[in-house]
């Protein structure tokens, strides 16, 4: 019966997006065939382009997670289904531009489009949401913490979704196994926070047993571990770990992805530029352009070139350290071209020579990363590919997320590297440049 039920509720939300999808696209096709002459000679056009924006729509709705209706915020919601929506609006529109035959096309019907996204994607976010909080509610969650925790940061991440969690116990693992398993035997869900690898297993097996579902933070080594293979000698099973890296093919289409998008980027914000330097001399009359070493592939250290975002000498009793929150060290000019990601752009430069990849672990200073390696010596595996202007950690965590978890993210990349992935987490940088708490200070 209750197996019954589970599936009845995921056939309800599978029907509700294949309606969210079907909205996006009707909406669309609607106000392309009222607003553009498809006649007779053009009708099969019109298919075409409707087929183009759908597909597109679900590419894209992929990437930006537009269909984790429930499972994100409202606000995620809205904000990744109206990009996905906007960016397939925008391929769809030169593909117009060419089956018209012109340079330049009435953007006005797309505009509409644009709007009417926004609403259906509100009413979709806060109707399928509801209907995901009726089937799913929050989990009663017992958290098993050690002395390694930063319980008061934990807390704060998962008081932040009400709507998924509610904390009936904190235990402190310092205690007898029998008094914890005691406590969490009639909890939905269990997380794990860096506790010893005995405890760790104990409590998984106990709560495998229970069909408790389980939560953990991921340490290095279940990271590099993860994508094992399953094999067996005879009768005798056995995981099997490559620690390979990239191949020789990946490295050759990775650098030549990075060379075509390096030399589109920067013709395409050329404008950017030079609107960027003429502010920035205007400013305070000082150098233009500022040049840091830093770390990429192999523990190579080269030197990254950005827009100077900070005072002049900002560093001058010589000590190395990363920008904070409200940092005095940067110009008010700083401050808008952080915030828009544009003094990243000179790291085109970088790319095109080579120093650096486009999707990448961020290329750490010298001194930073020795400081970093002394308190989690795995550090230094982040280099076993080349460094990049966006990667993993740059797009799941923040400016400020704790050197270890970007570790750990980092290694996730490079563990799970393909080019579809690259491709991928390309597109979701766009999504990330309009979250601030992405490029706030420590």
């Amino acid at each position: 019966m209750i197996n019954k039920v589970y599936k009845l509720k995921i056939s309800i939300l599978i029907i509700l997006k294949c309606l969210i999808f079907l909205a996006f696209c009707s909406s669309f096709i609607i106000i392309a065939r009222i607003n553009y002459p498809f006649n007779k000679f053009f009708s099969i056009n019109l298919g075409t382009t409707g087929s183009t924006y759908s597909v597109l729509f679900l590419v894209f709705g992929y990437i930006y997670d537009g269909f984790k209706l429930g499972e994100n915020k409202i606000s995620d919601s809205l904000y990744s289904l109206n990009l996905a929506g906007l960016m397939a609006l925008i391929f769809t529109y030169f593909q117009l531009c060419i089956l018209f035959n012109t340079w330049f096309l009435n953007p006005i019907p797309f505009l509409i489009a644009a709007i009417s996204n926004v609403a259906i994607s509100l009413i979709s976010s806060i109707s399928f949401t509801y209907f995901y909080d009726k089937f799913y509610p929050p989990k009663n969650t017992v958290i098993v913490y050690s002395d390694k925790t930063n319980i008061n940061s934990l807390m704060a991440k998962i008081n932040n979704r009400p709507d998924k969690y509610i904390v009936k116990n904190l235990i402190y693992m310092n205690q007898n196994l029998n008094t914890v398993f005691n406590i969490i035997k009639d909890c939905d869900l269990v997380i794990l926070c860096q506790l010893e690898p005995q405890y760790r297993k104990k409590i998984i097996h106990y709560c495998y047993k229970k069909t408790i579902s389980v939560i953990f933070l991921p340490s290095v080594s279940d990271i590099i571990i993860h994508k094992s293979e399953f094999n067996q000698i005879v009768d005798l099973p056995f995981l099997t770990c490559y620690f390979k890296g990239l191949s020789i093919e990946q490295k050759i289409i990775k650098r030549i992805i990075d060379l075509i998008i390096g030399s589109f980027i920067l013709t395409l914000t050329f404008p950017i530029w030079t609107i960027a330097a003429i502010f920035i001399k205007l400013y305070d009359g000082g150098p233009i352009i500022f040049s840091q070493q830093r770390v990429t592939i192999n523990n190579k250290v080269f030197n990254l070139y950005k827009f100077r975002s900070m005072i002049i000498n900002a560093e001058q009793d010589g000590i190395a350290r990363l920008a904070s929150k409200n940092d005095k060290r940067i110009t008010p000019i700083g401050k808008i071209i952080r915030m828009l990601r544009i003094d990243e752009l000179p790291q085109i430069i970088n790319i095109l020579k080579g120093d650096m990849s486009i999707v990448g672990p961020r290329p750490e200073r010298p001194e930073i990363i020795q400081q970093y390696i002394i308190e989690h010596p795995s550090f230094e595996y982040r280099t076993k590919v080349k460094a990049g202007i966006t990667g993993f950690a740059q797009i799941h965590g923040r400016y400020n997320t704790p050197p270890i978890d970007k570790l750990i993210m980092d290694l996730m990349y490079i563990e799970s590297y393909s080019v579809l992935l690259d491709l991928k987490l390309m597109f979701q940088t766009i999504k990330v440049i309009f979250i601030p708490e992405s490029s706030q200070g420590l």
